[in-house]
């Protein structure tokens, strides 16, 4: 370890933070941002960062959110993101809203529906109830089959 400089702390996580915040409060109205806030919610390399990226997209939580309004080809875009974010074994809140985004994708629920029914045994309960209502929402078959 003496041997390694030591790291370097990430300078620029506060204001990527409060970017993404300010971006999440305008709702459907910052509908411009969504190209960045896809790569962001892709590349970006702090959970918390992508954690409140996903509130971008889902702020409103119901069917008027941004998620549920997006183009297939966007919305597809960020499935990869979404799944990677919710097998996160370190940060129960980024699992907390992937799960909560996956709900919007019913199109894709042989992708989904199993990452969803893993997500039944997250240690956090806050997790497995948001995984239950997706799986149901997503397939309910699956749903019924898990136990959700």
């Amino acid at each position: 370890m003496r041997w390694l400089p030591a790291p370097k702390s990430d300078s620029t996580r506060a204001k990527r933070m409060e970017v993404v915040s300010l971006l999440a409060s305008l709702g459907n109205d910052a509908r411009s941002a969504t190209p960045v806030m896809i790569w962001t919610l892709k590349n970006d390399e702090d959970d918390s960062v992508r954690q409140s990226t996903i509130n971008f997209f889902n702020t409103s939580e119901d069917e008027r959110c941004l998620l549920n309004q997006l183009p297939p080809k966007e919305k597809k875009e960020l499935l990869p993101a979404l799944i990677r974010d919710m097998q996160n074994p370190g940060h129960w809140g980024l699992r907390n809203n992937a799960a909560n985004a996956l709900k919007w994708f019913p199109e894709q629920r042989e992708v989904v529906a199993p990452v969803l029914a893993a997500a039944l045994q997250d240690p956090e309960p806050q997790v497995r109830v948001l995984a239950a209502e997706a799986l149901n929402r997503v397939d309910a078959d699956a749903g019924r089959k898990a136990g959700a």
